[in-house]
């Protein structure tokens, strides 16, 4: 998929996310507009290539607006891939240990207060909580027992009644869903949303790419005979695109045999 539309794990993992959504609406008779969004917070890495290795938490999040409005799910990855590449161009704008620092300019007893405040009165800013965590592409024992899986929880708080965590293990990758009973009766719609997005991009990316083979296939035969012309003596021979006659359209008149008349009648003196 990211062969064929470009763009990173993570976008391709919220554009899934955000097929769930939709459908998870769509069933409830709420989706009402192609502009309807879902606000989702997404943790990301602030890290430099320079910092990879350095053992502390670099971390900001964003808010992103999961486009379930849109049917296409090719457009929701444009989507998505436009918001993040955007968040990703203002963060390298600002140094990671200057992100992280702000917090510090908060005496921590009213950061604490503040922060308490938020998770009791709730908030509006975002739905939903992702997160995107990769895992080891090695295989974990315990006591000498091969882990099969692992899932990624991610509490709910705050207001918001739904969280996703993405865990990647080995050639795995499982959605953990957590969501308030209340508010997500239905979360199976969504789990099974989640997956039909999988396919739903997959499918669209074979396809894509098998067009694209094809055309390959045909400029290299067009090619290939052009070589075998060339080396024949022969001239390549070229078809020119020529616009579709009208209907009922008179062919055009031929005026070559009034120039020849003059020449005869010239030589004829």
């Amino acid at each position: 998929m990211r062969t064929a539309f470009g763009g990173t794990v993570n976008d391709v993992v919220l554009t899934a996310i955000t097929g769930g959504f939709r459908d998870l609406l769509k069933a409830r008779g709420e989706l009402s507009s192609e502009k309807l969004v879902v606000r989702s917070m997404v943790p990301v890495s602030v890290r430099r290539e320079a910092q990879k290795g350095s053992l502390n938490n670099q971390v900001s999040a964003v808010f992103v607006d999961l486009p379930v409005g849109l049917s296409d799910p090719v457009d929701r990855l444009a989507s998505i891939r436009g918001q993040m590449d955007e968040y990703k161009r203002a963060m390298q704008a600002v140094d990671a240990n200057s992100i992280i620092a702000m917090g510090n300019f908060v005496a921590p007893t009213l950061l604490s207060m503040g922060v308490r405040a938020a998770l009791q009165a709730g908030q509006m800013w975002c739905q939903a909580v992702t997160t995107n965590v990769p895992g080891p592409r090695v295989p974990l024992y315990v006591l000498g027992k091969r882990m099969t899986s692992a899932t990624a929880y991610v509490p709910i708080a705050g207001g918001t009644r739904c969280s996703i965590g993405i865990f990647s293990y080995l050639n795995t990758m499982t959605f953990g869903i957590n969501a308030d009973f209340d508010g997500y009766p239905d979360v199976d719609v969504l789990s099974g949303g989640i997956r039909r997005g999988i396919e739903q991009l997959l499918a669209r990316a074979k396809k894509q790419t098998q067009e694209e083979v094809q055309a390959e296939a045909a400029v290299d035969a067009a090619a290939a005979a052009e070589a075998t012309a060339a080396a024949n003596g022969e001239a390549p021979k070229e078809t020119p695109k020529k616009a579709p006659a009208k209907a009922g359209a008179k062919p055009p008149a031929k005026k070559a045999a009034r120039p020849a008349k003059k020449a005869t009648a010239a030589a004829a003196r």
